[in-house]
């Protein structure tokens, strides 16, 4: 992908934070979301610690939320910089019409795809759950790579229902490792980091057509992933997938 202009002030700034700007125009700016920080401010946080106050601090510009991933999940998320560019991605949302794609490692051995359409619905204290009350949900899970006891999988997820991922892999028998919410025994098998990374988005620039933004694992998704899969392949192999 074609890079844009960067302020280096900014990426100095936000990789105290292990965050990193992915790409930078007057239209829209992707960022490499690191685990841990919210994108938006949560309740009860103080807001100057949340991704989209940092960046607008140090862009001295607003930005608009497009999409959100988890608190602990890290990975690409855009944001829009005016109101017109800002309405053109939320209808591809809703449209359906942007491609996500996420590594997870899974507790236990997957041995092949799978979609996931099992509806979900919210059962309070923020914890989803798999529900025939639920709103239509789907996920297509592909198996990238077994370990001993765990799995590499890419998620595409293809409705955008809170905690998706992380409820179908759990439903499925197939918790993702770190979680704090799903699992029987949690953080799932004690890693200490939830390993669901937001690792690719394909969208439609307002000025530039079809635009894929990649996001690199950070060094905490790497050290606990060569923890549970010491022989696992280059992470350039997984890009390609």
């Amino acid at each position: 992908m074609e890079t844009g202009w960067i302020s280096h002030n900014v990426m100095d700034a936000l990789e105290n934070n292990n965050c990193t700007i992915l790409y930078d125009d007057d239209d829209i700016i992707a960022v490499n979301k690191c685990t841990g920080i919210n994108v938006i401010p949560a309740r009860g946080e103080d807001s100057a610690k949340s991704l989209k106050i940092q960046l607008e601090k140090k862009l001295q510009c607003n930005l608009f939320i497009v999409h959100r991933i988890d608190r602990m999940t890290s990975g690409v998320v855009l944001f829009a910089k005016n109101t017109v560019t800002h309405s053109d991605l939320c209808r591809q949302f809703e449209r359906r019409e942007v491609k996500k794609s996420y590594l997870a490692l899974i507790d236990g051995i997957l041995c092949n795809d799978v979609s996931c359409c099992e509806p979900i619905r919210e059962f309070g204290s923020g914890r989803m759950g798999v529900h025939p009350d639920g709103k239509m949900s789907h996920t297509d899970i592909e198996v990238i790579e077994n370990g001993e006891d765990v799995t590499l999988v890419k998620a595409r997820p293809v409705t955008g229902r809170r905690h998706q991922i992380r409820v179908h892999l759990y439903h499925r028998g197939h918790p993702i490792l770190g979680d704090t919410l799903y699992g029987k025994k949690r953080p799932v098998r004690n890693a200490l980091r939830l390993m669901l990374h937001a690792q690719k988005v394909q969208f439609r620039h307002p000025g530039c057509g079809v635009m894929i933004v990649d996001a690199p694992t950070d060094a905490s998704w790497q050290q606990e992933s060569e923890r549970f899969l010491p022989n696992q392949r280059d992470e350039g192999y997984y890009q390609k997938k």
